[in-house]
């Protein structure tokens, strides 16, 4: 009987501990340390991979652009690949618990040749894809 009053007050301890006011927390509170980005591939009618000269990613609940902090090397490798990041582990915090559409749009001399929306989300620790064209085959 001492032991089953023990679970229980342990039981009960450790739902508060998950409680956030009035609000459940539905965190386990433990994250892997890998560092998770959704990213898409372009590539031309061929199958090649597709440079873009640039691209965006935009929040379409509000306009604001997501900052990728993407360095030039790192961007140079992305164009020879034709794979670009849409949504990474850096919004985890401020998405987090939400699913949000974004907009990525890519552009070749200024010009626009691939836009597409896609679902993701945020839990406790990562970003998360739901639906959205993964790989883009574009005419250029």
């Amino acid at each position: 009987m001492k032991n089953l009053s023990l679970t229980i007050i342990f039981v009960t301890l450790l739902f508060q501990s998950c409680m956030k006011g009035d609000e459940v927390n539905e965190c386990s509170g433990i994250c892997t340390e890998e560092f998770r980005t959704i990213t898409i591939e372009i590539i031309d009618s061929e199958g090649n991979p597709v440079a873009l000269d640039s691209f965006r990613v935009i929040n379409t609940a509000n306009g604001n652009e997501l900052n990728l902090r993407i360095n030039e090397s790192e961007f140079q490798y992305l164009r020879e690949n034709g794979t670009y990041p849409i949504f990474s582990d850096l919004f985890s915090g401020e998405f987090r618990q939400r699913e949000i559409t974004i907009n990525f749009k890519g552009f070749i001399d200024e010009v626009e040749v691939v836009s597409s929306n896609y679902e993701v989300g945020a839990d406790c620790c990562h970003v998360y894809y739901i639906s959205g064209e993964l790989e883009l085959q574009i005419e250029l």
